[in-house]
């Protein structure tokens, strides 16, 4: 499942990154655009107000209210002229962020799409093995569906949170030295708190977890993890096809469904 949750998220997010660049692709064209127009008025602007000077010029200094009339006239025509031009200043520097913006979104693509075919290899080679040890095919098209609907409940920010995080479960990455409970709880408690102060609190945070040593078990490892207000913990073991379980029953319902997120 989660070769196919990865694989799925990877497309999700590289989808969104095209999308933006339409986006900042049509926001440059339409700025572009009025750039362009904003020329063609300043231009038309110019050579009116070359007329008037020329028609001022030729006009009888003793003609004062001919002569006001065109002073009064050009004075207007430079201030349309200067606010058209302090406009099209304003749309280059626009243009010229939003230029900027489609670079970093040119290499989020390579990014992506990067991202994307590596899941793609390492799905279809998960499944390669899965098919040579006789899963059948109705399983995995099950499982499809599965992570489909799980990645419709995944807010986006989750699923740029998720995206880079490695595949294999290493649960050494996870491991905190102190054996105690209380420590254990601060840690994860303090993690929900920087979560919800970056991001709000319409983010979830339950499976916010960390991996420690059993305090009363030698070579135990204990999973801490938060669900609800309350941190809950039980011991994990090592099966044969070397993914880590939870040996306690009734927490292991409790998660389900929870989306784990390590310290």
């Amino acid at each position: 499942m989660n070769c196919q949750l990865t694989v799925d998220r990877a497309a999700r997010l590289f989808d969104a990154v095209h999308q933006e660049k339409r986006l900042a692709d049509d926001l440059h064209y339409e700025f572009t655009q009025a750039i362009i127009d904003l020329d063609r008025k300043v231009k038309q602007l110019e050579d009116v107000l070359s007329t008037l000077h020329s028609c001022a010029e030729a006009t009888d200094e003793t003609d004062l209210k001919r002569t006001q009339a065109f002073k009064a006239n050009c004075e207007i025509i430079e201030k349309a002229i200067k606010r058209l031009r302090d406009e099209h200043d304003l749309v280059m520097d626009r243009r010229a962020k939003v230029s900027k913006i489609i670079e970093d979104l040119i290499q989020a693509i390579a990014h992506a799409k990067g991202r994307l075919v590596s899941c793609n290899n390492t799905r279809n080679q998960s499944y390669t093995e899965l098919f040579k040890k006789g899963v059948p095919k109705n399983q995995l098209a099950s499982t499809i569906e599965i992570s489909t609907s799980m990645l419709e409940k995944e807010s986006m920010q989750a699923s740029e949170l998720l995206a880079d995080i490695r595949l294999a479960w290493e649960p050494e990455q996870y491991l905190v030295n102190d054996p105690s409970k209380e420590a254990a709880a601060a840690l994860i408690l303090r993690a929900r708190s920087h979560i919800i102060e970056k991001m709000g609190r319409q983010v979830p945070t339950d499976g916010i977890f960390l991996i420690r040593p059993s305090a009363s078990q030698a070579n135990k490892l204990v999973l801490s993890v938060l669900h609800g207000e309350r941190v809950s913990h039980c011991l994990i073991g090592q099966t044969p096809q070397v993914f880590y379980k939870c040996l306690d029953s009734r927490l292991l319902a409790q998660m389900n469904g929870i989306s784990g997120l390590g310290i």
